[in-house]
């Protein structure tokens, strides 16, 4: 599935497309090391507000996932050990005490959300 363009990384790639044809119709090697440098500028700015969006779609992704329970044995939170999606957009989330090995089950609806 194709993601739609961050507009401000968007700009980056362009404007360091435009220096890289600068820096190729240079007239002095000065002038091309100029152009060069703006071209490598643009691209780590551009990589920067990607990445920037990449973190901040993790970081929703996290809170969207459902909150580890507390073992009610021990008061020590579970882990996951198995994951299996139901039918009906159902997920049941199984967990396991690392330190009485009680077990548990949960089981959420899976909402995710549409892209435009």
């Amino acid at each position: 599935m194709l993601k739609r363009t961050n507009q401000n990384a968007k700009f980056c790639y362009e404007s360091a497309a435009r220096a890289a044809q600068k820096a190729a119709n240079a007239h002095t090697p000065s002038d091309r090391d100029f152009w060069l440098d703006r071209e490598r500028h643009w691209i780590h700015l551009g990589a920067s507000y990607d990445y920037q969006e990449r973190l901040s779609n993790f970081i929703e992704e996290l809170r969207t996932l459902p909150r580890r329970p507390i073992c009610t044995a021990c008061d020590v939170p579970m882990r996951v050990t198995r994951l299996h999606y139901r039918p009906g957009g159902l997920v049941e989330f199984n967990y396991e005490c690392p330190a009485c090995e009680a077990k548990q089950t949960v089981v959420e609806i899976d909402v995710k959300p549409t892209s435009a």
